[in-house]
Parts: structure tokens; sequence; C-alpha cells
């Protein structure tokens, strides 16, 4: 006899657009994890997917599955060339995410799709002894 709750089956295929491949040298530190364009990403992904297929967006689990190019030869724990990384994809995150493209579309472009043309103030820093325009006042006003 079944219990009063339906049984919840899922099945975990790699789609396309729902997994995101990426590589890394020897994977993923917290700061990579909490990168919230990152995790953007993958809500976008998320809802997208979610309106092409017709599928409910709770229904969807994205991640990022990350493969590492080198691993620490002298470990003394086995060590795996992928890590598996997924994060937050609720509803509040997934609010956050559409703000964060609205924002930007609206910073960036005028109701017609052309481009704004905008004056955006520098931001010296010790790397502009590196940047190819640092010499250039009419590309960096620093």
């Amino acid at each position: 006899m079944h219990g009063l709750h339906p049984q919840k089956h899922s099945l975990r295929i790699p789609i396309p657009g729902r997994d995101d491949f990426k590589t890394s040298t020897r994977g993923w530190n917290d700061d990579a994890k909490r990168d919230e364009r990152k995790q953007f990403q993958l809500l976008f992904y998320k809802k997208y997917f979610s309106e092409q297929y017709n599928v409910p967006e709770d229904n969807v689990d994205v991640e990022f599955v990350i493969l590492k190019r080198k691993i620490w030869e002298e470990s003394e724990f086995p060590q795996s060339r992928i890590q598996e990384f997924a994060p937050p994809s609720g509803k509040i995150k997934m609010k956050k995410a559409l703000t964060a493209i609205d924002n930007f579309l609206n910073e960036c472009f005028n109701i017609d799709g052309s481009y704004k043309d905008v004056s955006h103030s520098a931001t010296p820093s010790k790397s502009c002894q590196w940047c190819p325009y640092n010499e250039r006042k009419d590309l960096c006003n620093k």
C-alpha cells in the first residue's frame, strides 16, 4: 500500500542548456561558486528550458559540471577530475537574476534596441599599467 504522498520520480539526463560544462585548472573555489554572474547564467538556462519545453521551472534542476584540467598528484585522498556545483535556483534567486538582466538591458539599450551612448567613469587600479588604453585619453579618462 502506498502512503498518502505520491512518490516523486526523477531521471537525471545531461541536457544541453540545463547543464553547463566548464573547464578549470583545479576546480572552483568558494569565490567562483558565489559569483552571481555564473549563477544567473544557469538560472536563465532553467527559465528558457522551462519555457521551451513547457516544463514547470520547479521541475528543472541546473548545475555546473566543472572539468578539472589538473589534479593534485601527491594528494592523500582520491581526486576526481569532475566537480559538480548546483547553485541556488529558487524563486528569490530567479527574481534577482531577472531583475539584473532587466537593469542591464535598460542601462545599455534604448527602447528601439540601439545602444545608449553613455560615458562611464574610470575606476583606476594597479591593473591600469597593463591596459592597452591607458594612454588613450579619448578612451580612458583616469
